[in-house]
């Protein structure tokens, strides 16, 4: 038995491919064509009446105190993608999730996702710009109202901390004018050299040196109770780039849906033009 190989080149395949693409084309032109610039229409007149739709996605900071957490990057995630949130915040701006097109794309699109360890993305649609921003306002305000429960009383706490400090500060650079003076009236006072004087000028010196030295401390207690209520360590949940966050139209675009609409008909019409030729020709034999 003997078998026979056709060789065809590379060139000759392509062409033929080629060739039968555009004798397909050309006998089905018009079923290409016509149903294409149909639905090109159709696609873009729809998408004119839609009404626009708009949406943001912005990065927030998770609140702290003194460098930790109120409340985990988790919960806080948890707690806005909650139905029970949205409708806080639905509230807030005064609208009524049954016949409000705002409130029903805020009810269904606010949404929360980890971005790095200290920010959190959150996502929000409304039908005007105006919503979104004030969506995202509201959300940002109600979180940072429900963790102050938690804020507040270590804020406070460091505060106490802080008066008195403030206090005792004050007590020492009282005592340290007052052993100053005590001090600059026994060297300066005309009485001999007596041991009880020397010893008084000894001890009056020695109260000075540990006065100074227990403010020195103080001050640096302060200083280290002030750096944890610092902007750096203590601060409400927030935007991170406010100035970023802008909202963008997310609903179809007529040009898009007219492109977008043509492309997907002229392959389906070019499919079905394929596979109606080798059927005709089966047809006629």
């Amino acid at each position: 038995m003997t078998e026979e190989r056709i060789l065809i080149s590379g060139d000759h395949y392509l062409g033929g491919l080629l060739l039968f693409f555009y004798r397909t084309i050309r006998r089905h032109l018009l079923l290409l064509v016509l149903p294409t610039v149909v639905v090109m229409a159709l696609a873009f007149f729809v998408a004119r009446q839609l009404p626009p739709v708009y949406g943001v996605q912005v990065s927030m900071r998770i609140g702290k105190v003194d460098g930790v957490e109120a409340v985990n990057a988790q919960d806080t995630m948890l707690r806005i993608n909650s139905q029970s949130f949205k409708r806080h915040v639905l509230q807030s701006m005064n609208f009524s999730a049954d016949n409000d097109r705002s409130a029903q794309l805020v009810l269904t699109s606010l949404t929360s996702r980890p971005e790095t360890a200290n920010t959190l993305a959150v996502f929000v649609r409304a039908a005007t710009k105006q919503d979104v921003r004030r969506a995202v306002d509201v959300t940002i305000r109600l979180l940072n109202q429900e963790q102050e429960e938690i804020r507040g009383p270590l804020v406070a706490d460091i505060n106490q901390q802080l008066v008195a400090s403030d206090a005792n500060i004050a007590r020492l650079l009282q005592a340290r004018d007052t052993a100053s003076a005590l001090t600059k009236a026994a060297f300066e006072a005309p009485q001999p050299e007596s041991a009880a004087a020397i010893s008084q000028k000894i001890l009056l010196l020695d109260l000075v040196s540990r006065n100074e030295q227990e403010l020195a401390n103080a001050q640096t207690e302060r200083r280290v109770l002030a750096r944890r209520l610092s902007p750096l360590r203590t601060y409400p949940a927030a935007l991170v780039d406010a100035d970023s966050a802008a909202p963008a139209r997310m609903s179809l675009r007529s040009s898009t849906a007219m492109i977008v609409g043509g492309a997907l008909t002229l392959l389906v019409c070019l499919l079905y033009a394929f596979i109606l030729k080798p059927r005709i020709a089966s047809a006629r034999r």
